[in-house]
Parts: structure tokens; sequence; C-alpha cells
């Protein structure tokens, strides 16, 4: 059992995390990515 709480000054993702980028990236034929490639993509 786990239990999950908010932090005490919760911070909304900035506009440019590299996160939202990730669409730029796809492709529509390949096998899907694994975390840890999804990972490099983004952040290098």
């Amino acid at each position: 059992m786990a239990r999950l709480e908010p932090l005490a000054a919760p911070q909304a993702a900035l506009q440019d995390d590299p996160i939202y980028s990730l669409c730029d990236h796809a492709v529509g034929e390949g096998d899907p990515l694994s975390n840890e490639e999804i990972d490099e993509v983004i952040y290098g």
C-alpha cells in the first residue's frame, strides 16, 4: 500500500520542458520505444 501526498509548493511544468517535444520525434512506423530510449530522445 502506498499513499501519495501533494508537495507543499506544487510547480507547473515549464513551457519549454523537453517532455512536450516528444511528439516532434514520433514516426508512424517501427517498434515502440522503451522508457530508457524515450529518456535518451528527450534528455539526450
